[in-house]
């Protein structure tokens, strides 16, 4: 899956990094979204892609 500025994706959060995103994987590729805590499932709009990640804005929180 190729991911392009604008998609929305539905998530959950596995982890979070070391600056304190949301660590979220589509097909192994990661994704980072702020202002999430690990376990929580989000919809997200993807703001920037680069070559082994992406970075994406929280839309809504679907199951805290």
């Amino acid at each position: 899956m190729t991911l392009s500025i604008g998609d929305k994706l539905t998530l959950t959060i596995n982890d979070i990094a070391f600056g304190g995103e949301g660590v979220a994987r589509v097909d192994d590729f990661v994704v980072f979204v702020p202002f999430v805590l690990v376990g929580e499932t989000v919809d997200a709009e993807v703001t920037e892609v680069k070559k082994n990640f992406a970075r994406a804005r929280l839309l809504r929180v679907v199951q805290p």
